[in-house]
């Protein structure tokens, strides 16, 4: 039996691209994901494994999207009402885990959106008329892509721990 977290994935992944989640037909269409990308070119590591753990998690290729025409958010601080204003979406915006950086009190009524969870009863209250909705981070299912234990911590002494 499949945990809450992966049916929560494959229902996230079966509305992107109009697409419904069959295996038959789960990597024929690319679901358009956004994740965020330092300024810097630098690496945030919850946003770079956001497509892995997704395309893992649901047999589907995933591929980078602008926060406009996105199918929708993972991993990491992502979620902001603005890119799921129904106003300016032609789909739903789905959610699969995210949360928000800093307060965004926002209105169900006002987006496009589907949510599959969210990160935490904090998102959770930013959002007038929430629904009842699984909590937790997808980035808990690297360990599923990387089953070995981590790297051991880098001394001040070692080359590259900077």
């Amino acid at each position: 039996m499949k945990s809450a977290s992966v049916r929560a994935a494959l229902r996230f992944t079966s509305f992107g691209s109009g697409k419904s989640h069959l295996p038959d037909d789960a990597c024929k269409d690319a679901f358009r994901l956004f994740w965020w990308v330092p300024r810097n070119k630098g690496i945030n590591l919850g946003d770079e494994i956001s497509p892995l753990v997704l395309s893992h998690v649901s047999g589907r290729k995933v591929v980078r999207g602008s926060p406009k025409d996105c199918d929708g958010i993972a991993i990491g601080s992502v979620f902001n009402p603005a890119m799921a204003d129904r106003r300016k979406r032609t789909g739903p915006l789905f959610v699969w885990g995210s949360g928000t950086g800093k307060p965004m009190p926002c209105a169900m009524r006002q987006m496009s959106v589907t949510i599959s969870a969210l990160r935490g009863p904090l998102t959770a209250g930013q959002i007038e008329g929430c629904p009842d909705v699984p909590f937790g981070d997808p980035g808990l299912f690297v360990r599923e892509i990387w089953p070995g234990p981590p790297p051991p911590p880098r001394g001040p002494s070692e080359p590259g721990s900077a």
